[in-house]
């Protein structure tokens, strides 16, 4: 399953680096502020073993799963600018701390370009490099087209 990462901060960054390196040199990912001298993305990435895309477009191409990892008060913004490149049918897991508004916002903003939804739910926090092997993080599925998609995170070396 190819995935792809909107936001590369610390929530990311434990997500690659817990599914491994061999895993996580899979993932596309992209960054607002990538592109900022001295910008964290980068290194955070590069630790993690996860090749930054040049723009959303590059990093969403062909993405059959898109963890939208971006801050709160970015969380609508990015789905927003998102939707137009996500692959019809897609999966979009949203794990914004957000508020239900936002989520509702999103939610409507990704449906409405024919993909799926699911959100990342409070829990356990993803997996550290030395993370006890039964951690798990839930995931709701959500719209009309909802799944389950705890697939997704077995298919990353998690349980779910």
């Amino acid at each position: 399953m190819r995935m792809a990462m909107i936001g590369f901060g610390e929530a990311a960054e434990a997500f690659a680096t817990g599914w491994g390196t061999a895993r996580a040199a899979g993932l596309a990912g992209y960054d607002i502020r990538q592109t900022e001298p001295h910008a964290k993305p980068l290194a955070r990435a590069a630790a993690a073993g996860v090749t930054l895309a040049a723009d959303r477009a590059a990093a969403l191409d062909g993405a059959e799963a898109v963890w939208c990892l971006v801050t709160a008060d970015r969380a609508v913004e990015a789905a927003r600018q998102c939707a137009p490149h996500l692959p019809a049918g897609c999966l979009w897991l949203d794990a914004n701390s957000c508020s239900p508004g936002a989520k509702r916002v999103s939610a409507e903003v990704i449906e409405a370009a024919l993909c799926r939804r699911g959100d990342h739910g409070a829990g356990p926090s993803p997996p550290a490099p030395h993370a006890d092997a039964d951690r798990r993080a839930p995931c709701r599925g959500g719209g009309r087209a909802a799944e389950r998609p705890g697939h997704v995170g077995r298919d990353r070396g998690r349980r779910g």
